[in-house]
């Protein structure tokens, strides 16, 4: 990910008034906004100080805050609001009992509280599956040295041609099958999954802040590529696919996620 990147997902979270993710995102982006080419850079470097500094002081952070728009306005000093953002800032200093002289020095740690309504084992489900979405969740060094790689081979055509399976971790089992979809596939499910995007529904509602992306669901009809991937399944998983779902295709974007949650099978009698 690039600033720009950074710069988009901070952006969406300010605007959704999460001010937590506003302001990790947005000093990434400000981290990595010199790593990119001048003639690449598409976003404002301004733009990223500004937004930084109105989420510092959302989360009460004035001095951090005002030390950020300080920077913004030696960089663009007629930048809209800076110098009345400073001044406001300033001003709560004052009232806070903080004297003019000290507005930059002895900078308290970084406040950036999370607002959460979940209860409290929905708050610590919500951290560990953060952690590992950012490969922070290691496996010891023991669970290592058991994991392995085999060629899947117990079905007949499998002789023939292997699938390739790691195992990642025993608890809970997780594996990866290596090269079972190839490019030119990819291409053609993206291509006519397309036209059938639309909002993913969560539950029974059409739309919700528990998932923001777009969604298709293709199947055999729509393209033979998708009847192969399908046999490919089976062999994969030697689960039976005649009560298989179609394939579901996503696109979460810039912003897009989906919260953790179970799924729920619909069981007809």
């Amino acid at each position: 990910m690039d600033a720009k990147d950074c710069y988009e997902i901070g952006l969406a979270a300010y605007n959704e008034e999460d001010f937590y993710h506003s302001i990790l995102w947005m000093e990434e982006a400000n981290e990595r906004y010199y790593l990119l080419e001048k003639e690449f850079r598409e976003i404002n470097k301004s733009d990223i100080l500004n937004i930084l500094s109105v989420s510092l002081y959302k989360q009460g952070n004035l001095k951090r805050a005002l030390i950020i728009i300080d920077k913004l306005i030696e960089l663009d000093p007629f930048y809209p609001n800076a110098a009345n953002n400073s001044k406001l800032y300033e001003q709560e200093l004052l009232a806070n009992g903080v004297v003019e002289e000290d507005f930059r020095l002895n900078i308290p740690p970084l406040n950036n509280y999370r607002s959460l309504n979940d209860s409290y084992h929905h708050f610590v489900d919500r951290l560990a599956y953060e952690e590992l979405c950012r490969g922070e969740n290691e496996i010891n060094i023991t669970q290592i040295s058991k994991l392995y790689c085999y060629y899947k081979m117990d079905r007949p055509f499998l002789r023939l041609a292997p699938i390739k399976v790691e195992i990642i971790r025993f608890e809970p089992l997780a594996v990866i099958f290596r090269n079972v979809v190839f490019d030119e596939e990819i291409e053609i499910m993206q291509n006519i999954s397309l036209p059938k995007l639309f909002i993913s529904p969560f539950g029974r509602n059409n739309s919700s802040k528990f998932r923001i992306s777009k969604g298709a669901t293709i199947n055999a009809r729509n393209h033979s590529i998708v009847l192969q991937i399908a046999k490919r399944l089976k062999l994969m998983t030697n689960l039976n696919m005649m009560s298989a779902e179609g394939l579901q295709v996503a696109n979460y974007g810039i912003g897009g996620y989906v919260e953790p949650h179970f799924d729920f099978p619909t069981v007809y009698f």
